[in-house]
């Protein structure tokens, strides 16, 4: 077992040279650690400004969204306001012009209504 190689102890100027050497790692260690530290700090930035430019595009789309649907809906209630005023007075010429007609309706409605009430 003779063959076998047996660590050897540094020399003393070899011991300079390591610790000169690891010093140096170290120092390339410290640098590389602050380069990456910026880099991430760099990317959360830019991920904060994206988020609020995503935020603030969502929120428009969201705006615009909403006023061309309350437009609809203006525009649906004002057709359903002119259709129930043209109903309304096509009933009252109908009424007008056919009175009785319109008391024979109005008779069979209430025999109708309360025949429903009734039953409960």
């Amino acid at each position: 077992m003779a063959d076998e190689a047996t660590p050897t102890e540094p020399s003393p100027e070899s011991g300079d040279g390591a610790r000169q050497s690891m010093n140096n790692a170290v120092g390339r260690l410290k640098a590389d650690l602050q380069s990456l530290r910026a880099d991430l700090e760099s990317a959360a930035r830019a991920v904060n400004r994206l988020g609020a430019t995503t935020a603030q595009e969502t929120m428009h789309q969201a705006q615009v969204r909403a006023k061309v649907l309350r437009t609809r809906l203006d525009s649906i209630t004002g057709d359903a306001r002119q259709y129930g005023g043209h109903t309304v007075t096509a009933m009252r010429r109908q009424m007008q012009e056919q009175p009785l007609l319109t008391l024979m309706i109005a008779g069979v409605m209430g025999f109708i209504l309360g025949q429903i009430i009734g039953r409960r």
